[in-house]
């Protein structure tokens, strides 16, 4: 896997199409807490479908915004609590695009990464202040009717504005392998600390460099979904089993163009946020069934099931792509 940081050149070559039919009908069997799912609630998620879209969903995806590799402590209850809101709600409603929308919006809407506005602001203990301020103040901005949507348009404007004013990069940030080695230390990643060392870097973004990963992963036609209704059970998991998938990922696992990581959801089940950990566990886990049984609105297959092709120059030539997909 490479860090987040280091994807800023990847060039993102999706899957095959989505199929023009991929809601299958399934029966399955939920729980979703009432407690979190109001009719207010889906009344302002139904308000906000005026505003959000599956082509802003796409727009925040292409800008490749930077999150947190870790959940402050003090915000883990809050984003946890955001977080199961949001499940459940896909929960009580899988057709309805915008809920899928909430799901997929809300790691990069509260938990991006804060980027100081001064020298001042640079200190160690000054930068933590701030961005666990930042992240709570979007987590309350997120509850709020239309939140969503505000949210993203920050973000939407934030980058605008950063690309026209970019600050000149200091001396020590045009050393990337050593601030990646660093962050791969930090991690205990020793192995990948040698392979950044001896690596050659990514590729650049040109159009044989396109051509190239292209040919390495071709096109192929979408698969035939029977018309007919499918009879059979589909594959279900238990909480248990979702659990201990999130614990095999390795520490400091990068994410995708989400941007949900997988220590986003570890810190979500941990220090004051245990104490919902049970019942947060039980919606991750009732959100996976559903897409193991096809219960989604096709439109966002490619946004998740797709993920964006890394080329790493190979020392003797050639590129060597990987893949950071979805978590």
């Amino acid at each position: 896997m490479m860090a987040k940081g280091s994807s800023s050149s990847a060039m993102v070559v999706n899957g095959p199409p989505s199929p023009s039919r991929v809601l299958l009908k399934r029966s399955i069997k939920v729980h979703v807490d009432s407690s979190t799912v109001a009719v207010p609630d889906l009344v302002d998620s139904q308000a906000q479908a005026v505003c959000l879209s599956i082509e802003m969903l796409n727009s925040i995806f292409q800008k490749k915004i930077t999150t947190v590799v870790s959940i402050p402590p003090p915000c883990r209850l809050n984003f946890s609590r955001a977080l199961k809101s949001a499940l459940d709600k896909v929960l009580a409603r899988p057709g309805y695009l915008i809920v899928w929308l909430h799901l997929l919006l809300l790691p990069v809407c509260t938990l991006n990464l804060y980027i100081p506005k001064g020298t001042g602001e640079e200190r160690c203990g000054v930068r933590k202040k701030l961005q666990i301020a930042a992240i709570n103040q979007a987590l309350c901005k997120w509850r709020e009717p239309n939140g969503c949507f505000v949210l993203v348009q920050n973000l939407l404007d934030l980058t605008k504005h950063s690309a026209k004013q970019q600050r000149p990069r200091r001396k020590k940030e045009d050393n990337t392998n050593i601030q990646a080695c660093k962050k791969k230390i930090s991690f205990g990643h020793f192995t990948a600390v040698i392979r950044v060392l001896f690596s050659d870097g990514i590729a650049p973004a040109t159009s044989e460099t396109l051509h190239d990963l292209q040919k390495k992963h071709p096109f192929a036609r979408p698969p035939i979904v029977p018309a007919d209704d499918i009879t059979t059970p589909s594959l279900a998991v238990e909480a248990t089993a979702v659990l201990a998938a999130l614990k095999s990922f390795p520490k400091g696992t990068s994410c995708a163009r989400d941007d949900l990581r997988d220590q986003h959801l570890l810190d979500a089940m941990s220090g004051t946020a245990a104490a919902v950990a049970d019942d947060l566990l039980q919606s991750i886990a009732g959100v996976v069934n559903f897409w193991l049984a096809g219960l989604f609105p096709p439109i966002i297959g490619e946004y998740v099931a797709s993920a964006p092709l890394i080329p790493l120059l190979k020392p003797g030539g050639g590129l060597r792509p990987i893949v950071v997909g979805t978590i």
